[in-house]
């Protein structure tokens, strides 16, 4: 089964609102330990995710918008998921297409994959919606798990959706 296919990716337990971090770290960690207590990732999913953000960034801007869009290697992914998660407040990832400057994220898509050639479709979704101020806007205004739920519904990702 490809990972890109209808209501595969999103589930209410897959999206997490105005979490409390204070560091690229503890994004990870807290996602990380989401995702493995849901059943989706293994042991070694934080530390995969760590390793590959210290070698290729993620954090990117698309106009007021700082996202990051973490990822590990499929070995340590029971089932794919993409977790979405908005923050309290921004959090400093290094920019991707700048490795020497931090940019404040407030909004991270932690992509957990079963096939790693898998993911395009994924991605063209990701940057349509991120693109898309309003929805984007949308996202970073969502006050609980329920409003962000809905923003995702009819977003971009709709088609990812799984109920």
């Amino acid at each position: 089964m490809s990972a890109t296919v209808k209501g595969e990716l999103i589930a209410a337990d897959s999206v997490m609102c105005r979490v409390r971090a204070g560091s690229r770290d503890e994004v990870l960690k807290l996602a990380a330990d989401h995702l493995k207590q849901a059943g989706y990732v293994t042991d070694g999913f934080f530390q995969a995710l760590l390793k590959r953000e210290n070698m290729f960034p993620t954090g990117i801007c698309f106009g007021d918008t700082c996202v990051a869009i973490p990822h590990a290697e499929p070995g340590f992914v029971r089932k794919p998921v993409m977790l979405i998660m908005t923050l309290e407040r921004p959090v400093r990832f290094v920019n991707m297409e700048d490795c020497e400057a931090e940019i404040p994220v407030e909004i991270v898509f932690v992509l957990a994959f079963t096939d790693s050639e898998k993911h395009l479709n994924v991605l063209q979704r990701l940057s349509a919606l991120i693109r898309d101020s309003g929805t984007a806007a949308a996202l970073r205004e969502a006050v609980d798990q329920e409003e962000l739920r809905e923003v995702l519904r009819h977003s971009e990702l709709a088609e990812f959706w799984r109920d």
